[in-house]
């Protein structure tokens, strides 16, 4: 699929889970590389800001999986990484703090860190659960746009998308639309 730049994001920079850009942060020592994001990427659509709230918290990659449960963060071996969840939510509003332009960030979908919305339950079993992980709270608790990669990793229909793929539609955004949001078209 050919992707088409209309107007870039009006923020020039985007944070993004780092693992989305194929950064071997995920803890099993893999990625969550997004096509999509790379071909933006490449068309100049944005400027990555990559960051690993866990590893900014003081985990090492590869490590155990973990999930929320309740106000804590456990990992599946049992171990309580709380705290490391905390610390590098901090460290990651710190960076985007630097960036005072950015209101929109990126983030990998069900993730303990980075969960937009939906989050698993804490039992390891697979089970889903409304909710936001650790660092998408705090960002949204500071006014930041947060997206799931559910919203934007995935295959795309001919069509515009609008922003960071918040809209599709086989019709033109009007003018406003695509000058405080960005848009892009598929065909």
């Amino acid at each position: 699929m050919n992707i088409k730049i209309i107007s870039p994001l009006p923020q020039t920079y985007l944070p993004i889970s780092a693992c989305l850009l194929g950064i071997n942060t995920k803890y099993s020592g893999s990625n969550n590389s997004c096509a999509s994001l790379f071909h933006l990427m490449e068309l100049g659509y944005f400027v990555p800001i990559l960051f690993c709230p866990e590893q900014l918290g003081g985990l090492c990659t590869p490590r155990d999986k973990s999930e929320i449960c309740g106000k804590n963060v456990f990992m599946k071996n049992g171990n309580d990484v709380t705290t490391q969840f905390y610390n590098g939510a901090q460290e990651a509003l710190k960076i985007l703090r630097l960036y005072p332009d950015v209101k929109s960030i990126l983030l990998k979908s069900l993730s303990p860190s980075c969960g937009v919305g939906t989050v698993y339950d804490g039992t390891f079993s697979g089970q889903k659960v409304s909710g936001n992980g650790i660092t998408a709270k705090l960002l949204l608790e500071n006014n930041y746009n947060c997206v799931s990669s559910d919203n934007f990793c995935r295959d795309f229909k001919p069509g515009y998308y609008l922003g960071l793929a918040e809209e599709y539609s086989i019709e033109p955004f009007d003018d406003f639309a695509v000058k405080n949001k960005g848009c892009f078209y598929c065909e």
